[in-house]
């Protein structure tokens, strides 16, 4: 309540608005004062937003979109303005490569592939990857190596189930290296930069941070060319991965068809296409020192482009118009009052919601997801 500043960033996904201002009074206050600014940022990774999700846009002045994939979906879904940002990276200061910390020998070629199960395992698509290794090299590479860094590994009840499926696919395997320790966010650059080569054979990106922290320590990226990633590489920084539209099939609630409809694609990344990206990176030094090179300059445009922060002006332009426009910001909060009781009426009991994520996690969506596997 006592927030001086007429601009305020809400950084959370439009699904968890309005659970959190139902939990959360002073939040409504806040986000009804007259002669304030309020600006959504959220991250997205699919071509269509869910219909409640654009009610709760209508709450925000404006969007702020991190990538053009973002920016592009929700210009075609809200009637709220849509402002265009890049993001900026904080990187440790100084990153020095370690491969003896992680079990790494100095003559392997290293590739690496990150993701986060709980962001949906179908999306971040890591079994494509390891596929995509094993046609490359064969089931016993001599000097070849896939770490398989497994982020936030558990959940309340234990390993995440995630970890048995890789197991089991990379049992007997010695080029496979699962890595599902904890790893601080300095330790995490110094297994990138201890690596050669990152890849991302993802469905759908919103962003894509993993490949841009990798570029950004000027290591060549095999990525799926569809996306958020495409804000900030291109054929020149990058070993573009081919793909075809195929339907969405994921276990996270947001992505199910009864809540984005009918009919929504993302990219199935050709195989084939990494396998050769693959071979001819770990074959030749000289390409991964050229592509790796552009790579890091590539993200030092990027972001010196982030830090102009040149979103800020259309932020200062909206907050002039709230100071100045009183009665017109009477009547604007008279609606978005209007809009947070609808909205507040839609949104279940705390409880009930606790029982439906402990539902989501450990019931409905295993089976699907293990479905997923066998089609990967």
């Amino acid at each position: 309540r006592d927030l001086p500043h007429p601009v305020t960033l809400w950084v959370m996904p439009l699904a968890a608005v309005p659970p959190t201002l139902s939990s959360r009074p002073e939040l409504l206050d806040l986000l009804a004062r007259p002669g304030s600014v309020h600006i959504s940022v959220p991250m997205w990774e699919l071509p269509v937003l869910p219909s409640a999700w654009v009610a709760t846009s209508e709450l925000f002045d404006g969007l702020l979109a991190l990538s053009d994939f973002i920016a592009d979906t929700l210009r075609r879904h809200v009637r709220v303005p849509v402002i265009d940002g890049r993001m900026p990276l904080q990187m440790p200061g100084e990153v020095v490569p370690d491969r003896a910390r992680f079990g790494l020998e100095p003559d392997q070629v290293v590739f690496i592939l990150s993701f986060d199960p709980h962001s949906d395992p179908s999306r971040k698509n890591p079994f494509a990857a390891i596929d995509a290794f094993e046609r490359a090299f064969g089931p016993n590479p001599v000097r070849e190596r896939l770490v398989i860094k497994v982020n936030q590994p558990k959940t309340t009840a234990g390993p995440h189930p995630i970890l048995k499926d890789l197991r089991a696919r990379c049992a007997g395997r010695p080029g496979f290296r699962i890595l599902d320790e904890n790893l601080t966010y300095p330790e995490t650059m110094q297994l990138y930069a201890s690596c050669d080569v990152l890849v991302s054979l993802h469905r759908s990106e919103g962003l894509g941070l993993g490949p841009m922290e990798a570029m950004a320590l000027g290591k060549p990226v095999v990525a799926t060319g569809w996306s958020g990633n495409m804000s900030f590489m291109d054929a020149s920084s990058a070993c573009l991965v081919g793909y075809d539209f195929v339907p969405v099939t994921a276990t996270l609630p947001e992505y199910q068809r009864a809540v984005i409809g009918k009919g929504v694609k993302w990219a199935e990344p050709r195989v084939q296409d990494a396998v050769i990206a693959m071979r001819q990176l770990a074959g030749r030094a000289e390409m991964r020192a050229t592509i790796g090179a552009a790579a890091r300059a590539a993200m030092q445009q990027y972001q010196a482009e982030a830090r102009q922060v040149r979103f800020v002006g259309a932020l200062r332009s909206l907050a002039r118009e709230a100071v100045s426009g009183s009665d017109g910001w009477a009547a604007n909060e008279a609606a978005r009052r209007t809009q947070l009781e609808v909205i507040g009426r839609s949104v279940p009991h705390p409880a009930i919601q606790a029982v439906r994520q402990w539902l989501y996690r450990w019931v409905l969506w295993r089976l699907p997801f293990r479905r997923g596997v066998r089609r990967a």
